[in-house]
């Protein structure tokens, strides 16, 4: 069992890790970049997003992404922040990426999935396979497809 000080002043929202940096993402907007090893901030920002963040994921080994009820995505890649409008009409709550990080999945609470193609920065599929929202997406890198679970309990898979 190992603790680390305090990080964020509200609730953690979701945890990625790649290349040696772990990412953690704050319902207050806040996000910070920590050593995996010695659970110690590396780098932090307050104002990531204009509403609360709800998740993120990694970017392959690039870097990370994040979503948030303000209806964005966000690449961190580099140093630097790109803001992408996503198709979603209702706040986005869940995001995954693939194996090689080229594509990731959004869903939102009002049960729409969108795929963005990091290479070409393009938002290039939306659909709503359910009227519940999304609560979860994971890739499953044996199949090369990712699966969405939505708040009724379905599980949905998206291509």
């Amino acid at each position: 069992v190992c603790s680390s000080d305090l990080v964020f002043s509200n609730a953690v929202k979701g945890l990625a890790c790649t290349s040696g940096q772990l990412f953690a993402v704050c319902a207050n907007t806040e996000l910070a970049w920590i050593d995996p090893e010695s659970l110690q901030i590396c780098d932090q920002r307050s104002r990531s997003h204009e509403k609360i963040v709800n998740a993120c994921t990694t970017v392959g080994a690039q870097g990370f992404a994040s979503v948030s009820r303000d209806r964005t995505l966000r690449l961190w890649m580099n140093g630097v922040c790109e803001t992408y409008q996503s198709p979603h009409p209702n706040s986005v709550k869940a995001l995954c990426s693939s194996d090689d990080g080229r594509t990731l999945v959004s869903g939102s609470y009002g049960g729409t999935i969108a795929s963005f193609d990091v290479p070409s920065r393009s938002w290039t599929t939306f659909h709503r396979p359910t009227t519940a929202g999304i609560s979860s997406i994971t890739y499953d890198a044996i199949n090369r497809h990712f699966i969405a679970a939505s708040y009724d309990g379905s599980l949905h898979t998206i291509y």
